[in-house]
C-alpha cells in the first residue's frame, strides 16, 4: 500500500479577506478546500498557495511546485471527503495570520488496484497566511503531529 504525506492539512482556496473577521475568512477557505478536493479542482486548490509557499512535513521541506504535484496525485485517490478543522490558536494582523489548527480528514481512498478503503487522517499544524490584495495566501505550514488510518489500521506517514 502506498504511503501518504499529510500535506492535505496545509492547502486552502482563495477567498476575499474581510477586515472584520480573518478567522472566518480562513474558516471559509477551509470549507472551499473540501469542495475543491471533492470536485478534483487542482487549479482552485493551487491558487491559495503563495508563490514562495513552503511546507515542513515529517522533517522534509516542500516547495510550492512539490506541493502542487503531490496534491494532484493524491486528489485523484480521494472521494467523499469531509474535512472539519478546529483552531487551537489564531493571531491576526491586517496582513498576516498565524494559527495552529487540528485537521480531521475522512474520505474513501481508491488504491492502485482499484480497491476502496476507509481513509482517515488527523493532524495538528501551524500555518502562516499573508494577505495579497484582498486574498489570503498560505505562506508556510508545519505539520506538528498526526496519524493516518486506512480501514481502521495505522498507516505510515510520508
Amino acid at each position: 500500500m502506498r504511503r501518504f504525506l499529510p500535506f492535505l492539512t496545509v492547502i486552502s482556496i482563495v477567498t476575499l479577506a474581510s477586515a472584520a473577521s480573518p478567522q472566518k475568512d480562513i474558516g471559509a477557505i477551509y470549507a472551499q478546500i473540501t469542495e475543491a478536493v471533492n470536485h478534483k479542482d487542482l487549479a482552485a486548490y493551487s491558487r491559495i498557495l503563495a508563490p514562495d509557499c513552503k511546507a515542513l512535513i515529517d522533517g522534509k521541506a516542500y516547495g510550492r511546485a512539490e506541493l502542487v504535484a503531490t496534491i494532484k496525485d493524491q486528489m485523484e485517490m480521494f472521494n467523499g471527503v469531509t474535512w472539519p478543522r478546529t483552531f487551537k490558536r489564531f493571531t491576526a494582523t491586517p496582513d498576516r495570520i498565524s494559527d495552529a489548527v487540528d485537521s480531521h480528514f475522512k474520505a474513501t481512498l481508491k488504491d492502485g488496484d482499484g480497491k476502496h478503503h476507509k481513509f482517515q487522517s488527523e493532524f495538528s499544524a501551524e500555518e502562516v497566511w499573508v494577505r495579497s490584495g484582498k486574498t489570503w495566501l498560505l505562506k508556510f505550514t508545519t505539520v506538528k503531529s498526526g496519524k493516518i488510518l486506512i480501514d481502521g489500521k495505522s498507516a505510515p506517514n510520508g
